[in-house]
């Protein structure tokens, strides 16, 4: 993991400001934040052990791992079906090179960056309603 990474997104959420130019972009990049938060903390709701590579990520082995899948699907599910709801169409080639893009980064900061936008972030309030409503 190299920290100029972690430190790159956080210039993107922080100084950027959320282009106003860009909603598209910076609409994908919030559900990848709340899709890679939402999984991370449910997969530590499963398990104790952490990963031997990411001291931060949750180890899933065994019999929990289909859990952990089965909710990452449906998870990604929703908020596929709210992009199209926002955009009137799911773009995969943009999801999937935001997920190549953001890789690198450790689970806890997904979750840091979750928790921040969910203090001012709009999107990231509209996201949890549209899933507690489903």
């Amino acid at each position: 993991m190299k920290k100029i990474k972690e430190k790159d997104a956080w210039n993107y959420m922080k100084c950027r400001n959320f282009d106003k130019d860009n909603k598209v972009n910076d609409l994908y990049f919030k559900a990848l934040v709340f899709y890679n938060a939402k999984t991370e903390i449910y997969d530590r709701s499963l398990t104790d052990m952490r990963s031997p590579y990411d001291y931060t990520e949750a180890y899933i082995i065994g019999d929990i791992r289909s859990k952990s899948n089965s909710y990452a699907f449906r998870l990604y599910g929703i908020l596929k079906q709210y992009i199209e709801i926002k955009t009137n169409k799911f773009d995969t080639y943009l999801w999937n090179n935001l997920k190549r893009n953001y890789k690198y980064y450790t689970s806890q900061y997904w979750i840091d960056i979750y928790n921040d936008l969910r203090k001012c972030d709009i999107e990231i309030k509209n996201m949890e309603m549209y899933i507690d409503v489903i």
